[in-house]
């Protein structure tokens, strides 16, 4: 790790969030976190370029961006999602960083326990309410 590195080789994974679903606030039937901070990119300055999003808005983070691709059984929260530069800008602050760890950890225990991933989805989306 590298000071003043932020972001690296980003995971692969069955989906990808883009800076799209990110800046028009996309809902997803698959969300299973959520994010509301503006998109930080910091280019070496003293101040990082940041572009909101509208105004009392969040965007969706789907499941598919947690899972990894080809990998059944093998999850990814916080810094790891799959994801965009652009995207990750605005995903991996603490808050949104923890929603997918969640998101991430709920996934795999009900796969643990047999049971279909729609399930785990389902219970995410109704703690989010």
């Amino acid at each position: 790790m590298q000071i003043g590195i932020r972001t690296g080789s980003l995971a692969l994974g069955r989906n990808r969030l883009t800076v799209d679903h990110v800046l028009q606030c996309s809902k997803d039937d698959q969300g299973v976190a959520r994010g509301c901070w503006p998109i930080e990119i910091w280019s070496g300055g003293r101040k990082p370029e940041v572009t909101y999003l509208p105004e009392n808005n969040y965007y969706d983070i789907p499941a598919g961006c947690l899972i990894t691709d080809g990998l059944d059984n093998v999850f990814m929260g916080g810094r790891c999602i799959c994801a965009e530069e652009r995207a990750m800008g605005s995903a991996r602050v603490i808050g949104t960083a923890l929603g997918t760890g969640y998101g991430a950890g709920t996934l795999a225990a009900f796969q643990a326990l047999g049971k279909k991933q729609q399930e785990a989805i389902n219970h995410l989306q109704e703690q989010q309410k």
